[in-house]
């Protein structure tokens, strides 16, 4: 900077004695030729001041472009601290939550299995045991996931061989089967319960939107359950604007502006990209 402006005073001083020594040779010029020469002065002591002002403003520039990257790479830094902090807080509450359910569930579990009647002795009560078990299958299959479809084979596996060994007249296999088909469908209606019990979980909003992506291929649901209608695909690596969550789902943005809701385990938050700002030329 200092060099600039010695610079800049140097071309003053060289264009005062120009002008100062072409006064003295040259007396007899006419007023037009004068005129003329002093104005081209003149304009050469402009030019020599934009220039240094110039410099000052570039320099200046540089200066405000380096603040500014070192304030966005802050910034960057600061905002995947937050969304870390917020996921890692949602992760908490769902394990909280299900805590809770599940220990409703076991009270209930507990409850039902002091009040349940003892094993059927009679082959009358493992036919009437069977079609108990039968029924409240075929009542929860009726609402079944995909992912609920492996398990309900089993069900349906193990109701064939109760029957089978009700015709050998093998009374204790036959309750046996019947009972490991009604555990597996308790199982998936527990499942349910607790699905349900998330679902109705307040919605919160975060403080500050979040910037995440896909950790893996998801579908982006209407409402915040599995049941909820699908609204697209993404693929993993899809960012995403979350703004909210209710139990176990995440509330997001993507980039069309459409909205919708994910499971939380299913995004991440991406590493910090500071950006990089060039000083100009």
């Amino acid at each position: 900077m200092l060099q600039v402006t010695n610079i800049a005073v140097m071309k003053r001083v060289a264009v005062c004695t120009c002008c100062k020594r072409f006064m003295l040779r040259n007396k007899q010029l006419s007023s037009n030729s004068l005129t003329v020469f002093l104005l081209f002065m003149v304009a050469t002591l402009l030019f020599g001041c934009s220039s240094m002002k110039e410099a000052e403003l570039l320099s200046q520039n540089n200066l405000l472009q380096e603040k500014n990257s070192q304030l966005a790479a802050e910034l960057a830094e600061e905002n995947v601290v937050t969304a870390s902090l917020q996921m890692k807080l949602v992760e908490k509450q769902t394990e909280i939550d299900r805590i809770k359910v599940t220990q409703e569930h076991l009270a209930q579990e507990i409850s039902q299995t002091k009040a349940r009647k003892p094993a059927p002795k009679t082959r009358v009560e493992v036919v009437t045991y069977l079609a108990e078990v039968e029924t409240d299958s075929n009542a929860a299959k009726e609402r079944a996931l995909d992912s609920e479809q492996p398990i309900f084979v089993q069900v349906d596996r193990f109701i064939a061989e109760s029957k089978v060994e009700l015709e050998r007249g093998n009374d204790e296999a036959a309750y046996s089967r019947a009972s490991q088909a009604m555990e597996l469908t308790q199982t998936i209606q527990n499942k349910r319960a607790l699905s349900k019990k998330m679902e109705e979980s307040p919605y919160a909003d975060f403080i500050l939107p979040l910037n995440l992506h896909l950790a893996k291929r998801s579908n982006i649901r209407k409402e915040p359950s599995e049941r909820g209608k699908v609204l697209g695909t993404l693929t993993p690596g899809t960012p995403v604007t979350a703004s909210g969550s209710q139990g176990d789902w995440i509330k997001v943005m993507i980039n069309n502006g459409q909205k919708g809701w994910i499971h939380y385990s299913l995004l991440a938050v991406p590493e910090k990209t500071l950006p990089v700002c060039k000083p100009v030329k």
